[in-house]
């Protein structure tokens, strides 16, 4: 069973705080990501406005250029970040709450047996 001290509650609420820090910054690079994509499409297909093109082939065009499709692997790499910070601190918050659980339990069994007064 899981044996923890207080000393490694508090590590575990500043793990948390720190992976938290990280995990907006994540989900703010990867929201961020997502909308310069659109721009950068955009941008792309009025570049070739005037070509001749029709809106879809500008579109297909855009879609395959290399910032974008650089774009899309920043995203790819963003949202794995994100992913892995929120079962990290999943994983941590179950931790602490598996000691409560168990620390609940020993004090109830002591009070069973008339250990706590």
């Amino acid at each position: 069973m899981i044996k923890l001290r207080s000393e490694d509650l508090e590590k575990a609420v500043i793990e948390i705080r720190e992976k938290g820090e990280k995990l907006a910054k994540s989900e703010a690079t990867y929201e961020y990501l997502k909308s310069m994509i659109k721009v950068r499409k955009a941008e792309l297909i009025l570049e070739n406005a005037n070509n001749g093109m029709t809106y879809k082939d500008r579109e297909c065009m855009a879609e395959s250029h290399s910032d974008i499709t650089q774009m899309h692997k920043n995203i790819r790499i963003s949202k794995e970040e994100v992913i892995k910070l929120r079962h990290q601190i999943d994983s941590i918050k179950e931790s602490c709450n598996l000691f409560r659980t168990e620390s609940a339990n020993e004090r109830g069994e002591k009070k069973l047996y008339g250990e706590l007064g």
